[in-house]
């Protein structure tokens, strides 16, 4: 058990999202709060990039990433609704 708990420790940690407040934008239109990953020297780790999910909402990413769109593996995990997704690699499509 200590084990278990050790390692979704660590998962937790591995997982580096930043809340972002909502904010009203200055044609008033307001934008809720939402997860984004932390920043950092990359585009390819980010939600928005092309062959990425956001575990948060299950929008896939539209955006293209550094050097285009490489596929990568995506571990599993539950959405807002309570669904869970398998892993699996990602398509550029």
């Amino acid at each position: 058990m200590r084990l278990f708990v050790a390692l979704c420790l660590l998962a937790s940690a591995a997982m580096a999202d930043t809340w972002v407040n909502g904010y009203t934008k200055k044609d008033g239109t307001y934008v809720a709060g939402y997860w984004r990953t932390d920043a950092n020297s990359t585009k390819d780790d980010n939600y928005s990039t092309k062959g990425n999910t956001n575990p948060y909402t299950g929008t896939s990413g539209t955006k293209d990433g550094d050097y285009g769109c490489v596929s990568h593996w995506v571990d599993g995990y539950t959405d807002s609704n309570g669904i869970y997704h398998s892993g699996h690699m990602t398509s550029c499509n």
